[in-house]
């Protein structure tokens, strides 16, 4: 009876195995390349900016078979072909059992779809390009040769302009009768909003043409299709207008950001990837004033829970860095300072008043402090009779304080004109409250001690504080007119 039932139990496992292999895979693409002799092909997918290798499938017998047991995620897909990295384009839509064949020397032009009705739709589509642009690059050089009649040069702008309708037709035929395809959202990505007649003064028209063009940039994209995440358009087209478009003040950027974001929540994943990368940028940008940025997306994305994959471990250390620098975004209120110089003569930012002043926050063994510190001085010498405040800061602490005035009195200049102060024992917690995680760092205050300006070189003061005092001069002016 015991032997029955191993028997019984054997059988049963083996079925399930035998179920289990025969089981059809998610995905199974095969390729066939004529003259292609290596032994591997790769399947790779765009991704935001980036391209990454998905599968590998061996070359044997003049195929190459790519299987999964998950399906691809859809969207823009290449076939790589070592060893010169030769591609051919590949869409993956929810059917993803078909085969291509294609040659070595014209991967697109020679290519043949079978079982893929977006493939068959896409390629159709480049082959009739293929065909059609010799044709136009013939009668736009007949068009533009100065030797030919005016006839001849008439007609072939006329047949030139018609080589142009065919390919909008057709590429109209795409969008109305399969408006859901990869291959229409490729085609509506290049396509820019048709923008209408304005008028008013040259400047006005050029105003009015970018505010229109601006409000209508994302007409053609869907930025909540999942499938843009893997393709060729989507980051363009989201970098080109936060870059060129959008003006790079924090509230401009914020707006923007957060319209592309709300576009792009019901695709989670494309969603999740900018949400990262938009922290990230502006976490790490060199533009002053973009933290701004940063402090937002960290609040209301990841302090307010639209961020549900991020880790508790993650979350808290950009809540930490949040409560940091939030204090010293551009607009606020300097901390309170309270330092002493190389007497034990103490000194407060909030009593002692200018019309700016620049905090210059520096390590004695910091070889970049070192460069900017020449630039600080010479800066120090030129507003001295400006009400210009200029306030050196030593990051070293009693045990070290030796370092900083044997750095005072090593710099040429800085002795006699710079306030040069330290907080022995860090009373002020000023590498805290002004977030000093490395040196040299520099902030700019107006006669409020509001932060103008901050993270400027040394080489930087001249030229920004000299803006900020015309600025106020005119101001001033302005007020005594009224």
């Amino acid at each position: 009876m015991r032997l029955l039932f191993t028997l019984l139990a054997f059988l049963v496992v083996s079925a399930a195995l035998a179920q289990a292999d025969d089981k059809k895979p998610a995905y199974d693409i095969t390729f066939e390349i004529d003259g292609f002799v290596d032994s591997a092909v790769y399947l790779a997918n765009y991704y935001m900016d980036k391209q990454y290798i998905v599968d590998t499938a061996a070359y044997v017998n003049g195929k190459a078979v790519f299987t999964g047991d998950e399906k691809l995620k859809e969207g823009t897909y290449l076939v790589v072909l070592p060893p010169d990295n030769n591609y051919a384009q590949v869409l993956i839509d929810g059917d993803q059992e078909f085969s291509l064949k294609t040659a070595v020397g014209d991967l697109t032009g020679s290519m043949k779809v079978k079982g893929s009705s977006e493939n068959e739709l896409f390629y159709d589509y480049l082959h009739f390009l293929t065909e059609q642009r010799p044709i136009a690059e013939k009668y736009r050089a007949l068009k533009s040769d100065s030797t030919q009649t005016e006839k001849v040069r008439a007609k072939a702008s006329t047949d030139a302009e018609a080589i142009d309708a065919a390919v909008e037709a057709r590429q109209q035929m795409i969008l109305t009768k399969h408006p859901k395809t990869i291959t229409a959202s490729i085609l509506r990505s290049m396509k820019d909003p048709e923008m209408p007649e304005f008028t008013g003064t040259e400047k006005e028209i050029q105003n009015q043409r970018y505010l229109w063009y601006k409000g209508h940039y994302f007409d053609n994209i869907d930025l909540g299709d999942q499938r843009s995440l893997r393709s060729t358009f989507l980051d363009q087209r989201v970098t080109y207008y936060l870059d060129k478009l959008v003006v790079p003040a924090p509230d401009s950027l914020i707006k923007e950001i957060d319209y592309i974001l709300e576009g792009m929540q019901p695709a989670e994943e494309t969603f999740r990837q900018y949400t990262s990368k938009f922290l990230n940028q502006f976490a790490s940008s060199k533009i002053v004033g973009q933290d701004a940025v940063y402090i937002h997306i960290a609040e209301k994305y990841y302090m307010g829970g639209l961020t549900p994959w991020v880790d508790s471990t993650t979350l808290a250390k950009i809540s930490e860095n949040v409560v940091a620098v939030k204090p010293l975004l551009i607009g606020k209120k300097a901390p309170a300072l309270k330092l002493v110089d190389r007497n034990e003569q103490p000194w407060d930012l909030y009593e002692d008043k200018a019309d700016f002043t620049v905090l210059f926050f520096y390590d004695p063994e910091c070889g970049y402090c070192k460069k900017q510190t020449p630039f600080v001085v010479d800066f120090a010498k030129k507003f001295k009779d400006k009400n210009v405040k200029v306030v050196s800061i030593c990051s070293k602490f009693a045990p070290d304080k030796a370092d900083c005035w044997e750095y005072v009195d090593e710099k040429d200049g800085m002795n006699d004109i710079l306030y040069n102060l330290y907080d022995p024992y860090h009373r002020s917690r000023f590498k805290i409250t002004y977030n000093v995680k490395s040196t040299p760092q520099v902030y700019i205050l107006d006669e409020n001690d509001i932060i103008i300006s901050k993270k400027l070189a040394g080489d930087q003061l001249e030229e920004v504080v000299s803006r900020f005092i015309a600025e106020k001069e005119k101001e001033e002016i302005d007020g005594a007119g009224e």
